[in-house]
């Protein structure tokens, strides 16, 4: 079969993994983050027509390939969930059968790929950034992994240095972290401020950090912002000081958000430092759900599911609400951490 391919509001759809599987689906389940869901009623007419194949999407948006669809596998147990968006994930899925790190065979991820970007000049204007000479380390998000590609392309072709290419995921920076003592810069090439936020923070705002924007062409300096959102970081985790006396330890029940190590050891430390805590389990974590317990209960909390909720969803909640590192960080002593 020819490669079942479609290109929708300029984003590449590659649905071939689709056509090689050992055995025919009875149905597709697709799902896709906030800016594609938009997308889904016409990528499941286009999946159904070309495979004969009933196509169902689901309508609430998957953050990452952590928030997987999983459940709807056990419901449909001989259809196919297509997670459109995201195509890596490093941690593991945890649930009844122990924790693994590969997605069961009936996940198959379709990136979307922008083919918009004007690469020669996001590379010349980061070059007046980082100056020719240097050392760079190049993220993207998943969907600018082509225009990433040639963008480093062109960054060496006008005398700099790519060290480092590699995707960011909101919770995931290791690579870029051990590459922060050789690289003299870092550009994210991502639209919004998401990705080079994560990255900023994980990096403690001690690195040059630049941010290319596909959509609108522009090469700008986040570094400032990161810094705005550090200092916020970390007057919480002196708020948490000085008023952590019963805590609630936030685990998530998705498998790719619940981390029992992570709960563990954050449970573990607050014990060791005579901090009452419970362990309060929750799907999706919202303003609203914690809203919803008597206000004596708590007087901080720990996000163990996914560290972004405590930086966008829930930074300037009435109390404190840490991620894990940022926890470690609160209760230890020492360095800013981030994420875990």
């Amino acid at each position: 079969m020819d490669r079942l391919s479609i290109v929708l509001d300029n984003y590449l759809f590659d649905f071939t993994p689709l056509t090689r599987l050992e055995q025919r689906p009875s149905m597709l389940l697709l799902e896709a983050p906030q800016g594609f869901v938009r997308l889904l009623p016409r990528l499941a007419g286009f999946l159904s027509r070309r495979l004969g194949v009933e196509a169902r999407y689901r309508l609430e948006p998957s953050y990452g390939l952590c928030s997987a669809s999983l459940s709807l596998l056990e419901q449909h147990p001989g259809a196919v969930l297509v997670h459109v968006g995201h195509d890596y994930y490093p941690y593991p899925y945890c649930g009844l059968g122990g924790c693994r790190y590969r997605l069961p065979s009936r996940v198959v991820t379709v990136p979307g790929l922008y083919l918009g970007g004007d690469a020669g000049s996001l590379a010349e204007k980061a070059v007046q950034h980082v100056g020719r000479g240097s050392v760079v380390a190049v993220g993207f998000s998943t969907q600018h992994r082509t225009l990433a590609s040639t963008l480093a392309e062109s960054l060496r072709r006008r005398g700099v240095e790519v060290a480092l290419s590699e995707p960011l995921l909101g919770c995931y920076f290791a690579p870029f972290v051990k590459a922060a003592g050789r690289v003299d810069a870092f550009l994210v090439v991502a639209g919004g401020m998401f990705h080079a936020l994560g990255l900023g923070l994980a990096l403690r705002g001690e690195a040059r950090l630049y941010r290319a924007d596909p959509y609108l062409g522009g090469v700008e300096d986040v570094g400032g912002y990161v810094g705005r959102v550090l200092a916020k970081r970390l007057w919480l985790i002196h708020e948490f000081r000085a008023r952590a006396r019963r805590v609630a330890v936030l685990a998530g029940l998705l498998p790719g958000q619940h981390r029992p190590g992570v709960v563990e050891a954050t449970a573990g430390l607050l014990e060791r430092k005579g901090i009452e805590y419970d362990i309060v389990y929750v799907e999706r974590l919202s303003r609203e759900l914690l809203d919803n317990l008597d206000p004596a209960s708590y007087d901080s909390y720990i996000v163990t599911s996914c560290p972004r909720l405590a930086v966008e969803d829930l930074g300037d909640y009435w109390k404190p609400v840490l991620t894990p590192g940022e926890a470690l960080a609160a209760l230890l002593g020492g360095e800013y951490r981030f994420p875990w």
